[in-house]
């Protein structure tokens, strides 16, 4: 694969967990605290299931870290992965010439 092709599939994938509206709320729950599964969907009034498939989505954006706790697993957002869907999407999105930040042309600069 690529490197562009590799860049295309980690913003396929970070499209996809921001596109679900349970992942969006996942986010912002752990935005206040790292919590585990169990607790997501309790304060989400959701089902385990609907916050297991949120959770593959976001780990599979490298958004997520998950601590290994001797009770539980704990999610929490990942610094890393969050700044890098930033950087990724916002390099996406500043392609176009009416911004002036076509970094591809060569013309808007």
């Amino acid at each position: 694969m690529s490197e562009q092709q590799a860049r295309h599939a980690m913003v396929a994938s970070i499209g996809r967990a921001l596109a679900d509206e349970t992942c969006l709320c996942v986010i912002d729950a752990l935005m206040e605290q790292p919590q585990t599964p169990q607790q997501l969907a309790a304060a989400l009034q959701t089902d385990d299931e609907s916050i297991a498939r949120a959770l593959q989505l976001l780990r599979q954006a490298g958004l997520l870290l998950r601590r290994q706790d001797p009770a539980d697993d704990v999610e929490s957002l990942s610094p890393f992965g969050v700044y890098g869907a930033r950087t990724a999407l916002c390099e996406v999105l500043a392609t176009t010439h009416e911004d002036g930040q076509c970094a591809k042309c060569g013309g808007c600069q």
